[in-house]
């Protein structure tokens, strides 16, 4: 466990038991069906014993994001008061009580000053394992429109350092100890239409197209078709049928 790093992820979904069938057909996930403290219907994926993420229904008491589907993006703070305390100083905005996990920690939500939802956590101990696997989460990007607040917000909030990337334009990382913590997308003016700023979440794939060409009849549908990225891999984008938008990424053998 470490001060600014990602703890654990939630699909926030407007069609929770079409979103459970899509990401169990499609990337052959285990799901384990709870209830939050507050009686909140919760599910738990895992793939060969290992943790990937949560989901839950988007409700009115969840409903940070005018009505849209989201994902939920956790991030580990040492303090949580203090951390909420200096967030709040560099123009993010609390948008929930604290919350207790039983036998996990407390976390809040949050928005950044360019309008991306996230959480802080402060955590008794870890979830996700930190080894690769297929069919797990393996990268996350913020994408923001006001880049330099963005970057001033998490540098204060999780101590990230960033560093903007030689070769791709408008993009950059966040990096903690010289290891690269996530991506930074900036979308200036109207090059990007109508993207708004968030967290986008990618999960490993061993073959994008293979992947793709079975979105449609999951149950999802492809915001992208499969393209590749120089040095990054292969990419497709996807809506899965509670809204969430989903990255795939094959990366470069």
């Amino acid at each position: 466990m470490s001060h600014g790093s990602f703890f654990w992820y939630d699909l926030v979904s407007k069609d929770p038991a079409a979103s459970r069938a899509f990401l169990t057909r499609l990337f052959g996930w285990v799901a384990s069906d709870a209830a939050m403290p507050d009686g909140t219907p919760y599910t738990s994926f895992s793939s060969g014993g290992k943790l990937i993420c949560g989901l839950m229904p988007l409700s009115e008491a969840r409903d940070y994001d005018e009505g849209r589907a989201y994902w939920m993006t956790y991030i580990q703070v040492d303090r949580l008061f203090s951390t909420m305390t200096r967030a709040e100083r560099q123009g993010g905005e609390v948008l929930s009580d604290v919350m207790p996990v039983p036998d996990l920690g407390s976390y809040q939500v949050l928005r950044d000053p360019d309008g991306a939802l996230f959480s802080l956590v402060e955590a008794k101990q870890p979830v996700l394992s930190p080894d690769f696997s297929w069919n797990s989460i393996i990268w996350n990007e913020l994408l923001c429109r006001h880049s330099k607040a963005s970057i001033e917000f998490y540098r204060s909030t999780a101590g990230w350092i960033f560093q903007p990337a030689e070769s791709q334009l408008n993009y950059a990382f966040f990096t903690v100890g010289g290891q690269n913590m996530a991506g930074v997308l900036d979308m200036p003016g109207d090059d990007f239409g109508d993207l708004r700023a968030g967290w986008q979440t990618y999960i490993a794939v061993e073959n994008v197209d293979e992947m793709a060409a079975k979105v449609e009849s999951s149950g999802g549908h492809l915001a992208a078709e499969p393209f590749d990225l120089p040095g990054v891999g292969r990419i497709a984008i996807l809506v899965e049928p509670g809204g969430c938008v989903i990255s795939l990424l094959t990366p470069p053998a």
